[in-house]
């Protein structure tokens, strides 16, 4: 038996439920999740200026086939705004869900943090643009989080969660063009 010390802990409440947590899943037709690793989004522990020079370099990367517009500058800050603003939102918005939906949240949590193995990889690997590397990537993540939590989650939710990370994945390198 567990003693009430040990049962406050998540961790041993979870596990000490483990099996009856995993027959309502299979009984309600949800996957099982065997996952070891928590479902918490890693924390940032860089100044912001490293991230934002990391977002407006990777900004300039995306519209390298503009470089010659006269519209480049113009161009590449608009991006750069977008992109540091869906950065800095990304937080509050995981937040968000985390205290309303803790449920979806873990296991949106789950699913970002196993596509983000994918992001890492394929970034290594990519031998197209910039531009075609964050597209796939953000196409790819609407896609999975609509496909694995629909109907908790419709595109619209998907699609502004993947802008979300993708800014935050821009931001801390995970997503990279080098």
């Amino acid at each position: 038996m567990y003693s009430a010390a040990q049962l406050s802990r998540p961790s041993a409440r979870r596990d000490h439920y483990l099996i009856e947590i995993n027959e309502i899943q299979a009984a309600t037709g949800e996957a099982l999740d065997f996952g070891i690793s928590p479902s918490v989004l890693p924390a940032l522990t860089e100044q912001i200026e490293i991230y934002e020079d990391n977002v407006l370099r990777k900004c300039k990367a995306l519209l390298v086939s503009k470089q010659t517009s006269a519209r480049y500058d113009f161009l590449v800050n608009q991006i750069n705004q977008q992109t540091l603003k869906s950065f800095l939102e990304s937080d509050a918005s995981f937040r968000r869900i985390q205290e309303t939906a803790p449920t979806l949240y873990f296991k949106l949590v789950r699913l970002i943090n196993e596509f983000e193995k994918f992001v890492v990889e394929t970034s290594a690997i990519w031998d197209g643009t910039a531009d075609e590397l964050t597209r796939t990537v953000r196409d790819k993540l609407t896609q999975r989080i609509v496909r694995d939590l629909s109907p908790l989650l419709d595109e619209t939710n998907a699609s502004q969660i993947s802008r979300h990370m993708v800014a935050r994945w821009l931001a801390i390198c995970e997503l990279d063009y080098d």
